[in-house]
């Protein structure tokens, strides 16, 4: 059996934001996964001779540990600070000839890279030709990475199950934005399309919940239900089924394949959003969700249209979201591709 080393920021053993996948990935290992190496001391160093200790120390832990491993995986930042430190990180692996496996979780890749000046570009091109194999969260991402000569394998992220025994049935149209309070992802647009529906006497509520990033709670309003951060699945479960619609109106720059939305798909919830990168092919129209512009007018007239459904065809829309999920976005599915990938490329 390969012995693999991870090298994770210590969110992966926490299951926090997009290091939930790669606790998945720790879990899909189970006993293969040698050991685990935690990256945070680098970022959380103040002062060089304090990040050079650091570097060192993670250099040494590195060396034994992949000592005893045949190979490694760790994710590959989208990021010139993030490049630098996965280069760091790596190298001694990368001078030992192991075999690295590098996991983007990125949807911005490509522009980052192409915005980089030529000698940037030649460390990422350095870095990524390094490892034995590059995974992507989807196969719509294999065309960012044609600069590199690694091989690109696609393998499509999975959710935990969020279904509830039960749905309440409301006479308003619930509404739900989950994730950061980021302007790119939508947000403004989405409290502008709120108010329009609530100016014209729709049945219309609005829940948010999510971190502060550059929108901040005072820049909600009254009438919007502020959650906060949910972390907690029972906690998630609860507010996504009890939405009628996930809306994510997003165009954020590093827009993968939110989780979010798979999420909601468990949780039997349609998702109305913009057909931006992968989510166009995630959310068919009419099926398990709608697509919107990202202005209000278009968000308004999607949530108009979903109000005029009949309670059947809502129905079968949420039992589309259910089937799409356990067709396509499982935990299950998602670390038993892992782990084939994985075997095939130690073999």
């Amino acid at each position: 059996m390969t012995r693999w080393l991870v090298v994770a920021n210590r969110g992966a053993v926490l299951r926090t934001g997009m290091s939930t996948v790669t606790g998945q990935v720790i879990d899909a290992l189970g006993s293969a996964c040698s050991a685990t190496i935690a990256t945070d001391s680098l970022d959380h160093a103040g002062g060089v001779l304090l990040r050079v200790r650091a570097l060192l120390g993670i250099w040494l832990t590195t060396a034994r540990a992949g000592s005893h491993c045949q190979a490694s995986y760790s994710t590959l930042s989208a990021s010139w600070p993030g490049i630098v430190k996965n280069t760091l990180v790596l190298l001694p692996l990368i001078l030992s000839r192991h075999r690295i496996v590098l996991h983007s979780h990125s949807g911005g890749f490509r522009a980052f890279y192409l915005g980089l000046p030529r000698w940037k570009k030649r460390v990422v091109r350095w870095l990524i030709n390094r490892a034995t194999a590059l995974i992507v969260v989807h196969p719509y991402y294999r065309n960012h990475f044609r600069f590199a000569d690694t091989k690109v394998h696609a393998v499509i992220n999975g959710c935990e199950d969020l279904r509830a025994p039960d749905r309440a049935s409301s006479p308003e149209v619930r509404l739900l934005y989950l994730g950061n309070l980021i302007r790119e992802k939508g947000l403004p647009e989405l409290l502008s399309a709120y108010a329009k529906l609530r100016a014209g006497d729709a049945e219309v509520r609005l829940t948010v919940a999510g971190a502060p990033a550059d929108m901040g709670p005072a820049d909600l309003g009254n009438e919007i239900d502020y959650r906060g951060v949910v972390i907690a699945t029972d906690e998630k479960a609860r507010l996504i089924t009890e939405s009628d619609l996930l809306v994510l109106p997003t165009r954020y720059r590093n827009e993968a394949l939110p989780l979010v939305a798979l999420e909601a798909l468990s949780a039997g919830t349609p998702v109305l959003c913009t057909p931006f990168r992968v989510l166009q092919q995630i959310v068919t129209p009419g099926h398990n969700g709608w697509h919107c512009e990202a202005d209000a007018d278009s968000i308004a007239a999607a949530v108009r249209n979903f109000q005029a459904l009949s309670d059947t065809e809502k129905a079968a829309i949420r039992a589309n979201c259910r089937d799409d999920w356990e067709s396509n976005y499982t935990i299950g599915r998602f670390q038993q591709q892992v782990r084939e990938l994985l075997a095939s490329l130690t073999a």
